[in-house]
């Protein structure tokens, strides 16, 4: 799944427990992540993210079982527990 320009932030809970989504591509703009907005998308692996993100909030990517590759951007603040669960961390 590719996101479409102009967004500035994935919203809680988004796509929370979406288990066919495989793959994600964020596009520039966005800055944040917010609470759990991909929890349980046990289908997940591989995620592409924007030097543009800034933030990752709590549980953002728990239990995101098959995430094999995800590209984090430098300057990033990501709460302790973003990737809680995630097997291949």
């Amino acid at each position: 799944m590719v996101l479409p320009e102009g967004i500035k932030k994935i919203g809680q809970k988004a796509f929370r427990g979406c288990t066919a989504l495989e793959e994600i591509e964020i596009p520039e703009d966005l800055t944040v992540i917010l609470e759990e907005a991909f929890y349980g998308c046990s289908g997940l692996s591989h995620v592409t993210l924007p030097q543009s993100l800034k933030w990752i909030e709590e549980d953002a990517f728990t239990d995101c079982i098959s995430l094999k590759t995800i590209q984090i951007p430098q300057d990033i603040y990501i709460a302790s527990d973003a990737f809680k669960d995630c097997k291949n961390r």
